[in-house]
């Protein structure tokens, strides 16, 4: 399956955001990879004008309106990608990821923007498993194939 010019071949099935808050990302391996998180819809979102997600080291994890708005990008579903090549791999970046995402002060302040998305509990994450070597070159990768697709990078995607 490809959306949004990323092949999505050997990731997991999508699993909602709430699903893994509620059940402490359990689903998820201490193993290395990359995620993707997406909307299964095409219609335009609306944004929270102030992120949900929580204050870690009390900074504030909100951006502009007219930053949150410039960033979105028209007709894409996957709002961001995402790795993890730490020594407790996926299940701690995903669980840290949700728990910022549910108000928690954690320390993940990547991807900050989806938590201005309405909704947001619904969104939808893959993942699939590489080496700790490769998931830093395949998150790049799958960055660059979706810029190529798009014209810019993902949604919540605003270092690479």
């Amino acid at each position: 399956m490809i959306i949004d010019g990323i092949d999505l071949t050997g990731f997991t099935e999508g699993i909602a955001v709430r699903d893994l808050y509620r059940g402490k990302c359990s689903s998820v391996p201490p193993s290395c990879g990359v995620y993707v998180l997406f909307r299964n819809v095409l219609s335009p979102p609306q944004f929270f004008l102030v992120s949900k997600a929580g204050r870690f080291k009390d900074l504030d994890p909100s951006y502009s309106a007219i930053e949150v708005r410039k960033a979105w990008v028209i007709n894409a579903q996957i709002v961001y990608v995402g790795k993890a090549a730490g020594a407790k791999g996926l299940k701690k970046r995903i669980r840290q990821l949700v728990d910022f995402g549910f108000g928690k002060a954690v320390g993940h302040r990547g991807g900050r923007l989806i938590w201005h998305l309405r909704g947001h509990q619904t969104l939808q994450l893959r993942w699939r498993l590489y080496s700790r070597l490769n998931a830093e070159k395949i998150e790049s990768r799958l960055i660059k194939q979706f810029k190529a697709f798009h014209g810019k990078r993902p949604f919540a995607n605003r270092n690479k």
